[in-house]
């Protein structure tokens, strides 16, 4: 089996989603997405040979949290995953990441 860090935190996923931090209804389906979403990020990650340093950085844990958030509320409240808010700002964290760290200073020329 595979290990995979998790990017985000509980804490971070209700606060998103406005659940009070003491109801632990959904917490053992949150925790699960949030290893289901860190993989993702790996995954995506993969792509250009890249994987989060050890310090995660927030960007990625705002991915992370936006992404359990979309996929819980598309479980939960069957809203459709690519057009939920949560997923769109998933993706430009994502977007954000990847240019920052990959595409530094690659202008093209005119």
């Amino acid at each position: 089996m595979v290990y995979v860090t998790d990017y985000c935190t509980l804490k971070d996923v209700k606060e998103n989603l406005k659940i009070v931090l003491t109801d632990t209804k959904h917490d053992s389906q949150i925790q699960t997405l949030i290893t289901r979403a860190s993989g993702r990020i790996d995954n995506k990650l993969a792509r250009y040979d890249a994987t989060v340093p050890a310090t995660i950085p927030e960007t990625i844990k705002n991915a992370c949290a936006s992404l359990v958030a979309a996929l819980f509320r598309m479980r939960v409240e069957d809203e459709p995953l690519k057009t939920s808010a949560f997923y769109q700002d998933y993706e430009m964290c994502m977007e954000e990441y990847i240019q920052s760290q990959f595409f530094k200073g690659d202008v093209a020329e005119h």
